[in-house]
Order: structure tokens, then C-alpha cells, then sequence
């Protein structure tokens, strides 16, 4: 049996200054790269819920393995991203 949770990119309280969501709450925004790619995140509370469920379900006896993508399904990019944080 096994559970595969593959985690995009993870936000929440205790992230380290230097990474992206910081850096822009705390309006450090000139030296990143606002490229066009888009990323999806996904809050850690989220992530902590599922793996806990999964852990669950894990000694069901009709539990079949499994692979799971933790993600919020919305695509966004640096660019949108600092625009957001900047109007509020």
C-alpha cells in the first residue's frame, strides 16, 4: 500500500523571509522575476489536512494506493501575485 502526495508550491505562517510570499507582503518586489509562468500554491493547513486523512484511510481494509496532486487548481504568476499583494 501507498500514498503519493505530490505538493505544489506550499504557503503559510512560518515561511522563511527569502522566499516568494514573503518577500512580497513585505513589498520586496524589485528583485523578483516576474515571469509568465504560472504556479499554483497550496496552504500548508491544507496540505496538514489531507495528510492526516490519507493516514486515515491508510488501514482501511478496502484502501487502494494511490497518487494525489495538493493544489489550490489555480495557475497564477509572480506578476499577478504582486499585483494582488500591492492593492491592499
Amino acid at each position: 500500500k501507498s500514498i503519493i502526495l505530490r505538493l505544489t508550491n506550499v504557503y503559510g505562517l512560518g515561511m522563511a523571509d527569502d522566499k516568494l510570499l514573503p518577500r512580497i507582503r513585505h513589498g520586496n518586489t524589485t528583485t523578483l522575476h516576474a515571469g509568465v509562468l504560472p504556479f499554483e500554491y497550496v496552504h500548508v493547513d491544507e496540505v496538514v489536512r489531507q495528510i492526516v486523512h490519507s493516514i486515515q484511510q491508510f488501514d482501511n481494509p478496502v484502501f487502494k494506493s494511490y497518487t494525489m496532486k495538493l493544489s489550490n487548481g489555480i495557475a497564477t504568476t509572480v506578476e499577478e501575485l504582486i499585483n494582488v499583494a500591492t492593492s491592499y
